[in-house]
């Protein structure tokens, strides 16, 4: 893995100061929780001191459908960019609302694009 003793000192070295700095973070204490599990989570606990306004609900759960079943150690910033990309092109993955769940009785459904397609098939 290293070429010389020094260079193998060196990176254990670097590793420890971020330890010490807090930059480093153990994967395997992560490893199991997934972004939805994260959002619950912080609904339950922040959300209950102070009740989230409609914008801040919205954006949770457009979030937990889209990436929620990712594991955390999983969730990149490609992934992340990915999926501003996906709602930047105005393809939303949202919960069936009244109007969805009324436009799908009438027959009319949202689709996606190919290439959008493709994005939502990486998550």
């Amino acid at each position: 893995m290293f070429d010389t003793k020094a260079r193998a000192q060196e990176w254990a070295s670097k590793v420890e100061s971020d330890m010490r700095a807090l930059k480093f973070q153990d994967e395997r204490i992560i490893s199991d929780l997934t972004l939805g599990t994260l959002i619950d989570r912080y609904t339950e606990e922040i959300g209950a001191k102070k009740s989230f306004g409609k914008n801040k609900t919205a954006v949770l759960a457009s979030l937990k459908i889209a990436l929620g079943d990712i594991l955390l150690p999983n969730l990149t910033s490609d992934r992340l960019v990915d999926y501003i990309e996906m709602r930047s092109t105005g393809y939303r993955k949202s919960l069936p609302t009244r109007s969805t769940s009324s436009q799908a009785a009438r027959g009319r459904t949202a689709t996606a694009s190919p290439s959008t397609e493709n994005s939502v098939m990486n998550f």
